[in-house]
């Protein structure tokens, strides 16, 4: 639990390290800002739809907040009614069987936009208190499908996952802590493992803080090229950031095809809470340090900020945005719970033209068809992982069967 909600910005994944966002300013003030070129065949700016900042968008709330018509609501209502009808597991959800009129056409302009726009989608208004536990995982997937209908795989075969913390669990009851999600602190930007598209249902919110923050890849970008053009030398070296699956280094973000593309976690070479990092391979170097402190702080500067709501879904093209959480504090009565979804619109994914690093990761961790678990809950969701065995970060995302 964080002493203060506003610590964000003093924050770090890593303290010892990692640089939280005020240590890194204050590094940069004494920079010596030489200046150098761009790595070869990378752009001075990047332009198009994927630019934007937080503050454009808090001006034209339009082009990413949608609110829900009653029209809406009452396909949704009937949906379920009519999933529940046909006795299938919450695995089986999808477009065939959960049909959306004038709602699912929305959607899937929505789903357009999420991959050739900003890249960012907030629904709002619905109402989860006219659902019990299993209806409203059944409305999340239904409308989710209309977006991306196919779910990628979280580890351990768990196609939806829930962002909860269990930090206050015993130990002796639970899998170890190795990801962000079980915990009540704020989180450093990211883009996540797998998926085009991540995706977050509201099912309860915090006594306070919590608030998503989402940064365009591409303003980062604009300004670290023209200020810091060292950072993206680092970031893009193929000898950098040494981890499992890359023991020679492999670069955090890429330019192929007049596209950026970012697969950009920290935790696979430094670990996190009681999963410590891999030391059979070195500790990042000051220059690497310096690189994923700048890249956080600029995002910050470009943040979109949301104050999540009860029953809100939110979903972030993964693949051009970064995304993170300030801490919170919750009680007894006011819980954080997220459901989240990774996904991919078979109608746009297959499109892409992704780095070799990141496509041979996607094939070997993210088969379309696999033995999907929806666990309800929490819960339910930590005994897949005692179940499993999950005291890794390879064991917890193992790839799916």
């Amino acid at each position: 639990m964080v002493a203060e909600i506003d610590s964000y910005t003093y924050y770090s994944d890593s303290p010892d390290i990692l640089h939280s966002v005020n240590e890194w300013r204050e590094l940069d003030k004494k920079h010596l800002h030489i200046k150098i070129d761009l790595p070869e065949g990378w752009p001075k700016k990047l332009t198009g739809l994927h630019v934007w900042t937080g503050e454009e968008l808090r001006r034209n709330p339009e082009k990413y907040k949608y609110y829900f018509t009653l029209g809406d609501l009452s396909e949704i209502h009937n949906a379920v009614k009519k999933f529940k009808q046909l006795g299938l597991p919450l695995q089986k959800v999808g477009k065939e069987n959960f049909k959306l009129g004038s709602l699912g056409s929305k959607l899937e302009g929505f789903s357009e936009d999420l991959y050739k726009g900003i890249g960012v989608r907030l629904l709002r208004g619905f109402n989860i208190d006219d659902y019990d536990e299993q209806e409203r995982l059944i409305a999340y997937l239904g409308i989710s499908s209309y977006i991306g209908d196919i779910r990628d795989a979280q580890g351990l075969n768990r196609a939806l996952t829930h962002i909860k913390s269990i930090a206050h669990v015993p130990k002796e009851e639970r899998a170890p802590i190795g990801v962000s999600q079980q915990t009540t602190d704020p989180q450093m930007y990211h883009s996540d493992f797998g998926g085009d598209i991540v995706s977050l249902f509201v099912l309860g919110t915090p006594a306070n803080g919590g608030e998503s923050l989402i940064s365009s890849t591409y303003s980062i970008y604009n300004y670290l090229a023209q200020h810091r053009p060292d950072i993206i030398k680092v970031l893009t070296s193929p000898e950098g950031y040494k981890r499992k699956g890359f023991p020679e280094g492999a670069p955090l973000i890429f330019y192929e095809n007049d596209e950026l593309i970012t697969s950009f976690s920290t935790r696979n070479f430094i670990g996190f809470g009681e999963i410590p990092r891999d030391k059979s391979y070195p500790l990042i170097s000051s220059e690497e340090r310096d690189a994923v402190g700048g890249f956080n702080a600029i995002a910050y500067k470009y943040t979109l900020e949301t104050d999540l709501q009860k029953g809100d879904i939110e979903y972030v093209n993964n693949l051009i945005n970064q995304h993170c959480r300030k801490g919170y504090v919750e009680d007894e009565d006011h819980r954080r719970h997220l459901a989240r979804l990774w996904l991919r619109n078979s109608k746009y994914t297959f499109l892409l033209k992704l780095p070799q690093e990141i496509k041979e990761k996607r094939d070997q961790f993210f088969p379309v068809e696999y033995e999907q678990e929806i666990p309800l809950n929490e819960l339910e969701e930590d005994e897949i992982k005692v179940k499993s065995g999950a005291d890794s970060i390879d064991k917890i995302y193992a790839k799916p069967k």
